[in-house]
């Protein structure tokens, strides 16, 4: 004989362990669903950048400048370089008002203003004028072999510049009484005591 309230009570149970599987697979499904959309979504923005490039008066691009960039809203410093072609970028910087100024070797420095705001580049472009470096300067280079050239006895390494003409090697003694035994390089009848030498690209001065 069928017991059908036997029968009633397994559906029952079969229908609630049915439900249950489909309400955890449907919640799994929604979580997976809700990650996914959170790795492609983009985050939002909290930080913008300031970039450029620096030229000279004729418009060809400035290697190696420096581009120092503060704010004193955010307390934010900082410096970069231009690269080859003169572009620039700073690193994430917080939202705000930024000096920026920018120095390249003889060159007048230029600084100028800008507003970072989130998400986005501010524009910087720079255009340096070239400074009279000064007046141009007696140089000379010398190889190791000039050395076996010189006398062996009373050898000075200042000895060589002497072979360049209006150079001589003058005692430290006319500088200064204390310099007593050392030796500088005087050229065209000049004192000598600012005369800059390297030896082995290394500055050999006192």
């Amino acid at each position: 004989m069928l017991d059908r309230s036997g029968l009633r009570v397994r559906r029952s149970v079969f229908i609630r362990i049915g439900l249950l599987l489909f309400v955890v697979a449907a919640f799994t499904v929604l979580s997976m669903v809700s990650l996914w959309a959170q790795e492609e979504a983009p985050e939002n923005p909290t930080t913008g950048t300031i970039q450029g490039t620096v030229r000279d008066d004729v418009g060809s691009p400035v290697e190696g400048a420096r581009v120092l960039y503060s704010s004193a809203a955010t307390d934010t410093k900082g410096v970069t370089r231009s690269g080859k072609d003169g572009a620039y970028v700073t690193e994430p910087v917080p939202p705000g008002a930024y000096v920026v100024r920018v120095e390249g070797r003889d060159m007048a420095p230029v600084e100028t203003s800008v507003t970072v705001t989130l998400g986005a580049a501010a524009t910087a472009d720079f255009k340096l004028e070239w400074i009279n470096p000064g007046p141009v300067r007696l140089e000379s280079k010398f190889g190791g072999t000039i050395a076996d050239s010189l006398p062996i006895n009373g050898r000075n390494y200042l000895n060589a510049g002497q072979l360049e003409p209006g150079v001589q090697a003058v005692d430290g003694r006319i500088l200064d009484p204390g310099k007593s035994g050392f030796q500088s390089l005087s050229i065209n009848s000049q004192l000598g005591r600012t005369t800059h030498y390297d030896v082995d690209e290394v500055e050999s001065m006192d």
